[in-house]
C-alpha cells in the first residue's frame, strides 16, 4: 500500500499514526515507506498537535485569549509614553491572533461530529422521519454522518462549525450526492 501513495499522502498517513497510535517513529517510517529521519522531521511539525488533542476547542480559545489579555496587561503596565509592544511582544501578539483566527475558522472532526449529532438530535425531536431522511440522504448512520461531513470539509465542499454548515461548492456537492 505504501508504494501506491503520493508523498503528501504518506505524510498525512504518518501524521495520523503519530497522533493516534502509540508506536515509534521507526515503526511509522516502516509502514509508510520513508526513512526514520523523515518521520522525525515531520514529527517536529506535529508536536503541538498532540497537545491540542488533549484540549477542547473552547479550552484552546480561552487559553489563547488569556495569554493575549496577559500580554496586553503587561504592555499597559509600562510607564506612560512606553505603552507599546516590543518587537518580541508584537510577534507574540501576531502569533496568538493568528492562532485565534485559525481556531475560529477551522472545524475538527470532533466539531463536525458534534454539529451533525446536535442537528440530528434536534431534528429527531422535531420530525423523526426527516432525521432518518437526513441520515439516509448522506447514506450513513448518525456516527458515520460526522465522518462524511468531515470528508466533505476536507474536500472543500462545505464548512461546518458548532451551529452552522456552510456549503461552499453546491454544484459539486449535488453531483456527489446524485
Amino acid at each position: 500500500m505504501a508504494e501506491e501513495l503520493k508523498a503528501n499522502q504518506r505524510k498525512e498517513w504518518a501524521k495520523l499514526m503519530y497522533l493516534k497510535e502509540n508506536i515509534t517513529q521507526q515503526e511509522i517510517a516502516d509502514r509508510v515507506g520513508v526513512s526514520r529521519v523523515t518521520v522525525n522531521k515531520w514529527a517536529k511539525e506535529w508536536e503541538g498537535l498532540k497537545l491540542n488533542l488533549l484540549q477542547t476547542r473552547e479550552e484552546r480559545i480561552s487559553s489563547t485569549l488569556t495569554q493575549l489579555d496577559e500580554l496586553d496587561r503587561s504592555i499597559a503596565s509600562k510607564e506612560e509614553g512606553k505603552r507599546f509592544p516590543s518587537a518580541a511582544e508584537a510577534d507574540i501578539r501576531r502569533k496568538l491572533t493568528a492562532d485565534l483566527e485559525a481556531l475560529e475558522q477551522d472545524a475538527s472532526i470532533r466539531d463536525i461530529y458534534n454539529v451533525s449529532r446536535g442537528l440530528l438530535d434536534w431534528l429527531r425531536q422535531q420530525d423523526l422521519e426527516r432525521a432518518k431522511e437526513l441520515s439516509d440522504y448522506f447514506g450513513v448512520s448518525r456516527p458515520s454522518l460526522a465522518r462524511e461531513l468531515a470528508h466533505m470539509q476536507e474536500d472543500g465542499l462545505l464548512i461546518a462549525d458548532r451551529k452552522h454548515i456552510t456549503i461552499l461548492q453546491k454544484e459539486q456537492l449535488v453531483r456527489l450526492i446524485q
